[in-house]
């Protein structure tokens, strides 16, 4: 599972290739939407699905149902990759060591996408399909501005708490991931495979 930087980025590593025909702001707020799930506001099997393929989202006429469709084939060939690479050996035992992986691919990748002031602005609005599924509009604007507030900078022990914080996680929870990605930045070899992942995104995702 990526986290929502690195749904982002790797949305816009292949856009200019393959989503061009899709709505922009539409597809990449559909692209981060399916994590509104840790709102509990919604089930995980009703925004993630199992099997996708480049071509079910190609073929998929709505911007943000290919959104969230690439979302689930995002998570499911970055999981691959990182396990193939034998990454979580290098890392100490931990419930949370998922989630500090993913949060530090977030902060090796933010400076890949260059216009996050542009990209912040795509979510003062919330989307019809995002209405479709979740009807507490409350719930919406808290995912909305949460992800704002993430997108504006690249990621920080601040940023990273009040992202975890702003989903529902603990304090204690924040605290370890900031220091499990600590622990990540002294190992040359994680900032590797994180990197290989995004230069060979196009490769792996077709």
């Amino acid at each position: 599972m990526a986290n929502q930087i690195t749904h982002i980025v790797l949305a816009e590593r292949i856009s200019d290739q393959l989503f061009k025909k899709f709505t922009r702001h539409t597809f990449l707020v559909g692209t981060v939407f399916p994590d509104i799930r840790y709102l509990k506001v919604i089930e995980r099997d009703k925004t993630h699905f199992k099997g996708l393929t480049l071509e079910d989202i190609l073929n998929e006429t709505s911007p943000f149902v290919a959104g969230m469709k690439y979302h689930s084939l995002v998570d499911e060939v970055r999981e691959k990759y990182v396990i193939e690479k034998n990454i979580y050996q290098f890392f100490p035992a931990s419930k949370f060591i998922k989630h500090a992986l993913k949060t530090y691919e977030d902060e090796i990748l933010y400076n890949k996408v260059s216009d996050w002031s542009e990209i912040v602005k795509y979510f003062d609005i919330i989307a019809d399909g995002e209405i479709k599924l979740v009807e507490q509009s409350d719930k919406l604007k808290l995912w909305h501005s949460v992800i704002q507030e993430y997108f504006k900078e690249s990621p920080t022990d601040n940023s990273r708490r009040g992202f975890v914080l702003g989903i529902g996680f603990s304090d204690e929870i924040a605290s370890e991931i900031n220091g499990l990605i600590d622990k990540m930045r002294q190992i040359p070899e994680v900032r590797e495979i994180i990197l290989d992942l995004y230069n060979n995104w196009d490769s792996l995702v077709q």
